[in-house]
């Protein structure tokens, strides 16, 4: 198992490491849920800056995935942006091997427990 200042120093870039660096801080608060947010983010948006660097080389593939994002996000669709943010981790997995199966498998348990936590912390918790 590994310190989270180790797997910090793993990341490569300044930009995500930040995300990271608050994700640290955040579960040093014991503030679990924020913790799991900033890693997302920080998971997502790598993803996404991976997808865009290929797609700049010109692999048919990510072109495609760059072009529903561009659109999505020009558009302000916010449905095409969930939906493409719900599909992430497999398309890297499946469609660019950017990450394996293992990856993939606690990316989708990464995504899915934040998911539930907030979509049941939404239903249990009233307007004061």
């Amino acid at each position: 198992m590994y310190a989270l200042e180790d797997l910090k120093n793993r990341v490569r870039s300044r930009q995500f490491r930040r995300y990271i660096d608050e994700a640290i801080a955040a579960y040093g608060a014991g503030a679990y849920c924020s913790a799991l947010i900033a890693v997302w983010i920080a998971v997502a948006a790598d993803l996404i800056e991976k997808i865009r660097l290929l797609a700049d080389e010109g692999l048919p593939a990510v072109e495609d995935l760059r072009k529903k994002l561009d659109a999505a996000t020009a558009g302000n669709r916010v449905s095409t942006l969930q939906d493409f943010e719900r599909s992430l981790v497999n398309a890297a997995a499946n469609k660019l091997n950017l990450i394996g199966a293992r990856e993939a498998t606690e990316l989708e348990r990464l995504y899915e427990g934040l998911v539930e936590n907030l979509v049941g912390k939404s239903r249990t918790q009233t307007p004061s």
